[in-house]
């Protein structure tokens, strides 16, 4: 196809494009036609060829019937004969299969375009809504400087709300805290509480059973109650029967009170001795330094004294052994009135029965009668005795005894008696409590204990023998056969009905071991 052929089929397209085959379409471009003419099936040799566009524009564009006999004209013109026109007609085919093809992309491209205009002319009438809105924001906002733009007081609401989440947030975290801490507290308060109930529930069985055994022991005590005042009722019978008690020797039975009874109430006897003597010398000191400037020189001293007082009188006696040698002395002159008083003999003391006369029978009888025999006269005399013994007995023994403590204390410190008197009274008052001690002592072990004789003895030989006694301060060294300078505790025999004899006790005593150890520390 030579260039006119091709101008005039590149009119025709366009003028077709507009007025038939896309009266509405948009896609009439020019573009179109360069197509076409650029279209491989168009070109008439290898070489392209440029053809300008020669289209009016729409508002010049001849009619309808001009453009036809101008495009008839030229294909007229440019129609070959024979073969050729052949070619050309099959050229022209695909021409127009192409054109086809490429006004439906066209259409496409076209549909695209639109939709794109339409968005860009969304987002204009967006930006100028926006604009309008910002026009109008200027336009109302207050002329005064202190009012913010509006766009930062919106900032700063914002950043307000947004602190404001933050502390609830925190808020929410610490109130999770918390109820978590409270959680573990409900959970161990929980099992605290199931602790309790278990222990109220034991508590409560303990109370029940408490309350059982209570009310058991209230009927066991209206039981006993009921018992002792049928017993009272029978022993006041008996009472206004006889207000005497019964002498019969078969009214008594065996051993009334255990041997370990009367031990025990020697060792208190022994007790109560040491502590009168002990409150004496504590007693004594006192009012030895209150009248210290009253002691009489050495040389106004007695000197016939026993050998105790004879080494309280050492000028060079310290207190210590001064205390030493006192307390020997008082115990010694205590232990002898007593066991002399209560102790002596089998059946009565010397001093009630001092002819011994009680004390031969009981010899006698001892070789005539059973043991048992003997015993219970033994036990029915002491106590027949002893019922009509008032404290008159041993009175005279007491005023007497505290002379004599007094006399000893005037001895050892270089003071007259006088300047003790203070101490009178206290020790009336202490030897009348250890004679009542010795008093039922002595009646007890005559009495009450009969399977066995049993007897409160002291030491009465002059020199310390191991087996029969023993020292009060071993220590000190005290040797068989030293002289002994004073009895200290009581002792306890027991004599079996056989004949076999045994010490439950054994005395102690001071021996001359005292002494030397005084001598050497002063």
């Amino acid at each position: 196809m030579d260039i006119n052929g091709a101008r005039a089929w590149s009119h025709f397209l366009s003028v077709s494009s507009s007025k038939t085959i896309f009266p509405d379409s948009t896609c009439n471009s020019p573009e179109l036609g360069m197509m076409i003419l650029t279209s491989p099936t168009l070109e008439p040799s290898t070489s392209p060829t440029v053809v300008p566009d020669t289209r009016m524009s729409p508002q010049r564009r001849p009619s309808g019937s001009g453009s036809v006999k101008l495009f008839t004209q030229a294909v007229k013109a440019t129609l070959p004969s024979g073969d050729a026109q052949t070619q050309k007609s099959k050229e022209l085919r695909e021409a127009r299969e192409t054109a086809s093809k490429s006004q439906d992309d066209l259409r496409c491209m076209e549909l695209r375009l639109q939709k794109t205009q339409e968005e860009r002319n969304a987002l204009k009438k967006r930006v100028a809504e926006l604009e309008d809105r910002k026009e109008n924001a200027r336009h109302q906002r207050p002329s005064s400087q202190d009012n913010e733009n509006p766009v930062q007081s919106l900032a700063v609401e914002l950043e307000a709300t947004k602190n404001s989440l933050q502390d609830l947030r925190q808020k929410l975290k610490e109130a999770q805290e918390v109820a978590s801490s409270f959680e573990a507290s409900g959970h161990r308060l929980n099992a605290k509480y199931k602790g309790l109930q278990a222990k109220h529930l034991e508590l409560s069985n303990a109370a029940s059973k408490t309350d059982r055994q209570v009310a058991a022991l209230v009927q066991e005590k209206s039981a006993l109650s009921a018992q002792l005042e049928a017993l009272r009722h029978e022993s006041k019978a008996k009472s206004q029967a006889s207000q005497e008690p019964s002498m019969d020797v078969f009214s008594h039975r065996l051993d009334q009170v255990s041997e370990a009874f009367i031990k025990s109430g020697v060792d208190s006897l022994n007790d109560t001795l040491d502590n009168f003597v002990m409150e004496i010398l504590e007693k004594s000191d006192q009012l030895v330094r209150k009248h210290a400037h009253l002691v009489r020189p050495l040389s106004e001293r007695e000197h016939d004294a026993p050998l105790l007082l004879r080494s309280l009188a050492h000028p060079s006696l310290t207190d210590d052994n001064r205390g030493l040698l006192l307390d020997v002395q008082l115990h010694d002159q205590m232990n002898t009135e007593l066991h002399e008083l209560f102790f002596s003999n089998d059946v009565l003391p010397s001093r009630i029965e001092p002819d011994g006369i009680v004390q031969m029978i009981s010899e006698e009888l001892s070789r005539r009668e059973p043991w048992t025999v003997v015993q219970r006269w033994r036990a029915l005399t002491a106590m027949g005795t002893f019922a009509l013994v008032n404290e008159g007995y041993f009175a005279e023994s007491i005023t007497r005894q505290t002379e004599d403590i007094l006399d000893v204390l005037a001895q050892a410190y270089g003071l007259t008696p006088t300047q003790f008197e203070d101490m009178y009274d206290a020790l009336l008052s202490g030897l009348r409590t250890m004679y009542k001690e010795a008093n039922q002592l002595s009646v007890s072990v005559r009495r009450d204990i009969l399977s066995v004789r049993m007897t409160v003895t002291t030491v009465s030989a002059t020199h310390f023998n191991p087996t029969f006694a023993c020292s009060v301060w071993p220590e000190m060294g005290a040797a068989a056969g030293d002289e002994i300078v004073g009895r200290y505790r009581f002792g306890l025999m027991k004599l079996t009905e056989s004949g076999d004899c045994s010490h439950l006790i054994r005395p102690e005593v001071a021996t001359t071991a005292l002494i030397r150890e005084t001598s050497k520390n002063s």
